[in-house]
């Protein structure tokens, strides 16, 4: 329910157009992002108890972004080492929020009890935090119709599927 929220924010701006070959990978290479990142999900939650979850994310992160600066080069070319301290500034930033996201976010996958199915749901919020950063921060952004309605979509499934599965739990518990 909450991934039809998804596709209407990210049709809603193209009039449910695909577009080019291009956006057709970029779609594409979201979806295998997102299934790599699941299943990765499931085999941290399995696999690293006891493991200090900053290494976790220090190696990920590291390896990563070694890959796609490897495989950028084709494409962008080199980096040109000469860039203004607010662009290095921005990205030690940005590089160390995100570290201490995924950190966090690996804590709580290696947490007992933590169910990886409802935790993954969480990144429903995803699309709705970055459209409603985009029409406060980003000039000339503003919200669509179809944009709200997915955002509600989204955050309406994601109330439904906690509260009925909080009644869910607590009938259980009853019943014991």
């Amino acid at each position: 329910f909450g991934i039809s929220g998804v596709i209407l924010i990210s049709v809603g701006r193209q009039a449910f157009k695909l577009g080019t070959a291009l956006e057709f990978l970029g779609v594409v290479l979201i979806l295998g992002a997102n299934i790599a990142t699941a299943v990765s999900n499931v085999i941290v939650s399995l696999k690293s108890r006891g493991m200090n979850p900053i290494v976790l994310s220090s190696f990920s992160l590291g390896v990563g972004g070694i890959i796609l600066y490897l495989v950028s080069i084709p494409v962008e070319g080199t980096i040109r080492a000469y860039r203004p301290f607010l662009y290095w500034a921005d990205l030690a930033w940005l590089s160390f929020m995100s570290a201490f996201a995924f950190s966090l976010w690996f804590k709580l996958l290696q947490r007992p009890g933590v169910r990886v199915s409802e935790l993954n749901l969480w990144k429903f919020i995803i699309p709705v935090v970055g459209a409603i950063l985009s029409w406060l921060l980003v000039p000339g952004e503003h919200p669509e119709m179809l944009t709200i309605a997915g955002m509600l979509v989204i955050t309406l499934s994601l109330i439904l599927f906690f509260v009925t599965s909080g009644k869910s739990k607590s009938m259980a518990i009853s019943k014991k």
